[in-house]
């Protein structure tokens, strides 16, 4: 056993010096991590479902907020306080707040993210 364990050990020293001494992180160790982060991270879970971006996307942020409050009630996800929410979505490249006028109505909202038709319509008695 420790023939075989010194084996691979010369073999592993021999691969990290053809890599210039950098340890690399193989791509199923990668995916994992990537899981594990999102797992913990139940915003991002809710924009990579539900949301889109682009210059032409707004939202009001009470529909934003309850749509996001179902997705975490829906799927035994932890919810991040409102303040903490829009902090959160304020600090995506593209993305910021300000008052919008959707729906004949003039409230603070965020420009750059919207929800996906899909979602936006089972939200649709917050705009009008």
């Amino acid at each position: 056993e420790r023939d075989a364990i010194f084996t691979l050990a010369v073999h592993a020293l021999q691969t990290l010096r053809r890599n210039n001494y950098r340890f690399t992180l193989p791509q199923e160790s990668k995916d994992f991590l990537d899981s594990f982060a999102s797992r913990g991270n139940s915003l991002q879970l809710f924009i990579a479902d539900c949301c889109y971006f682009g210059p032409e996307a707004r939202v009001h942020n009470a529909v934003l907020l309850s749509a996001y409050a179902d997705y975490c009630e829906k799927n035994g996800l932890v919810q991040f306080g409102k303040c903490e929410f829009y902090e959160m979505l304020s600090g995506i490249p593209g993305v910021c707040a300000k008052r919008l006028r959707m729906n004949k109505e003039n409230r603070q909202g965020h420009v750059g993210i919207g929800l996906i038709p899909s979602v936006a319509e089972k939200f649709s008695s917050f705009c009008s």
